[in-house]
């Protein structure tokens, strides 16, 4: 599946409501700094209306509430409302340290969700890894490689189970970004045979 493809799917997960948290904190940054992907989210919110506007109302069964209901098919997700304003990151940007992993690049978390910030260096390089879950990455500042493409500040990166990539920061200034993961990442490198086990008792960073 090529990355637009894995956007959209992305986009259309999120105009249903089925992205967890995080993800969804990630995504509405991106759409508020892509106007294209702002206009693809409209077109998936429009279609999903049309979609429930055409199905028939069902009859409640004898004996049920529509609460029971109601109780019955809540998304198994946090209801809490997430803080996508711009002063939520740039909080985040400018308070706290940035921590260097042993992966080689710096990180921190962002007040109130699980998603993190992730500083590259000019020219280092993450390591190989592939994926057990989704991985959302959005470029804040600076660009980023990873083999598939070069992306600028606003792209939203997604790679999942099918890929396998070595994000890299370009050349000229550092990059950073905004991340979010539902699993914890399967290293590819010489090294992967003795640090994925650890990795999947814990994120990684």
């Amino acid at each position: 599946m090529r990355h637009q493809e894995r956007l959209d799917h992305v986009l259309m997960d999120h105009a249903a409501g089925t992205l967890g948290r995080d993800a969804a904190f990630v995504v509405d940054a991106h759409l508020a700094l892509h106007a294209g992907s702002r206009a693809s989210f409209r077109d998936f919110e429009a279609l999903g209306g049309t979609m429930l506007d055409r199905l028939e109302p069902a009859a409640l069964s004898a004996g049920m509430d529509s609460s029971a209901i109601m109780g019955s098919v809540a998304p198994d997700r946090d209801p809490r409302p997430v803080d996508v304003s711009a002063s939520c990151l740039v909080t985040s940007l400018s308070q706290g340290h940035w921590r260097r992993g042993l992966s080689g690049f710096m990180s921190k978390p962002v007040a109130g969700v699980g998603a993190r910030l992730l500083r590259f260096e000019a020219g280092r390089a993450a390591p190989a890894h592939g994926h057990r879950g989704l991985e959302l990455t959005l470029v804040l500042h600076g660009t980023l490689e990873d083999g598939y493409g070069r992306y600028q500040r606003g792209d939203l990166v997604v790679h999942d189970e099918e890929t396998e990539h070595e994000p890299r920061a370009g050349l000229v200034g550092d990059c950073i970004c905004l991340i979010a993961e539902d699993a914890p990442v399967r290293l590819t490198g010489p090294l992967g045979w003795m640090l994925n086990p650890l990795l999947r008792a814990r994120a990684f960073h």
